[in-house]
């Protein structure tokens, strides 16, 4: 075994929601309240100065002058009001919840016990059924491996099953980092080597005290490179933060991934820090797929889906199987787009099912069933440390809870939502999809029910 594939970073910090981001909205917050306040006085100026030039027989352009004052001054009021109303709209999905899994889980172990023949079903529909709104078409489909068996249900849409495709966003990024395990496996890549060995000769990525980014600290996120590129549209962020509705990647393309690559400049030194970086897992994809000299989706099909036997895993559905696509919605039963990931397609752009998804999950439980047992192994080794219960492994969180470790990861789009976790030692595995935007709640459900099925698990077969 190669000394980068035992190796653990330790980093005691914590990791915490930074006073600046809070300074930010406070102050954007406060921004709008005081120009209402300025506002209000400069109406009442002018209605005093229209009705003052009224009385005065004053001129018709003066009468004008104070007319048009006012109509700004409206104006600029209800603007305010209606900037406030969707900052403080989006007020949850700026400072998203950091702890996951709050629901009694002995008593949802108990009552998957006490189910006829220990089925999931029910135990399943208390977690996740309350996510969807009714009369809707929204669906959730729950994939469980445990006590060596495989069941699959469906909550909501009743046109959903286990081969139903969804966008499985940022679960996207354990492929991804299991193909760079593989390309390590083959010899094609080594996890430490520097970005800059698989970037154009002109693109020359940011270093820190003459600390270069590997591939590892892609994989990792920790290479200090931010959450989204500098140069993605700020008034597309802006509009996909208020309204969770359009499509934010699409026509990001090489040119700017590239570009945004020569312009970033590092947020901490590489290997030092843990931060999530779509950007950073994005470009992991575009370097894997320049080392093999392929497209992203050929290299994950042809390095991942085909050994592990997940045929309906893609980054474009094709026209055959377009029919089992899941069409997307916000969750409050309102249609929107599917999203088009481009050249961070690495980080959030595959589809897949959930029959697919447990595939994956069992190889993970059993690599030695595969024909990627090694690449699987060194893909979850931890490798950083964010803080006394969490580590990071290539991809891959792992999350200490008691005298259980869960390998888990969500995603979420414009319009679907995904969880998928794994207890190897009790042999229990979850994948969970769905066709809204309620990825923190799908989390929140998944480590409800994953713990439950390890508890129940681990207590005599009563069937």
């Amino acid at each position: 075994m190669r000394k980068e594939e035992s190796s653990l970073i330790e980093n005691p910090a914590k990791r915490r929601m930074s006073r600046w981001a809070v300074w930010s909205f406070v102050l954007a917050i406060l921004a709008p309240i005081l120009g209402m306040f300025a506002t209000i006085p400069a109406i009442i100026c002018g209605h005093v100065a229209r009705s003052k030039i009224k009385k005065a027989a004053g001129s018709l352009a003066g009468r004008g002058l104070a007319c048009a004052g006012l109509a700004v001054g409206y104006i600029v009021f209800v603007l305010q009001v209606i900037v406030l109303f969707l900052m403080l709209r989006s007020w949850p999905s700026l400072f998203p919840p950091t702890t996951y899994g709050t629901r009694d889980k002995a008593e949802l172990a108990q009552a998957i016990l006490a189910s006829p023949g220990m089925s999931l079903e029910e135990p399943g529909r208390m977690c996740f059924q309350p996510l969807i709104r009714k009369d809707t078409p929204i669906g959730i489909v729950v994939g469980t491996l445990w006590r060596g068996e495989k069941e699959v249900h469906r909550y909501g849409n009743p046109e959903f099953d286990g081969n139903t495709i969804f966008e499985i966003g940022s679960v996207t990024k354990v492929f991804t980092c299991l193909a760079l395990s593989v390309l390590a496996d083959n010899g094609q890549v080594e996890l430490s080597d520097p970005i800059t060995k698989y970037l154009p000769e002109d693109v020359h990525p940011p270093a820190m005290d003459s600390s270069e980014i590997q591939l590892v600290h892609l994989a990792t996120h920790t290479s200090g490179l931010p959450r989204v590129p500098k140069n993605m549209s700020r008034w597309r962020g802006v509009v996909f933060g208020l309204t969770r509705s359009n499509n934010p990647y699409a026509g990001y393309d090489t040119e700017k991934l590239y570009a945004a690559v020569r312009g970033t400049r590092l947020r901490s030194e590489p290997g030092a820090r843990y931060e999530y970086s779509n950007f950073g897992a994005g470009l992991l994809g575009q370097l894997l797929a320049n080392a093999a000299g392929a497209a992203y989706e050929s290299l994950i099909r042809e390095s991942v889906c085909t050994p592990l036997n997940t045929p309906n895993t893609f980054v474009t559905v094709p026209p055959g199987v377009r029919g089992m696509m899941a069409p997307p919605y916000l969750k409050t039963g309102r249609p929107t787009v599917e999203w088009d990931c481009e050249a961070l397609v690495g980080a959030g752009g595959l589809r897949s099912n959930v029959n697919d998804l447990l595939t994956f999950l069992h190889a993970h439980m059993y690599p030695e069933q595969t024909k990627l047992e090694a690449p699987i192994r060194s893909a979850l080794t931890k490798r950083f440390q964010e803080d006394e219960n969490n580590w990071v492994g290539l991809g891959w969180h792992c999350k200490k809870d008691g005298d259980h470790e869960f390998w888990w990861h969500n995603g979420g789009t414009g319009g679907y939502a995904s969880f998928v976790g794994m207890d190897r030692e009790t042999e229990v595995a979850i994948a969970v999809l769905g066709n809204a935007d309620f990825y923190r709640e799908i989390t929140e459900a998944g480590f409800d029910f994953l713990p439950a099925v390890t508890t129940a698990a681990g207590q005599p077969d009563t069937r």
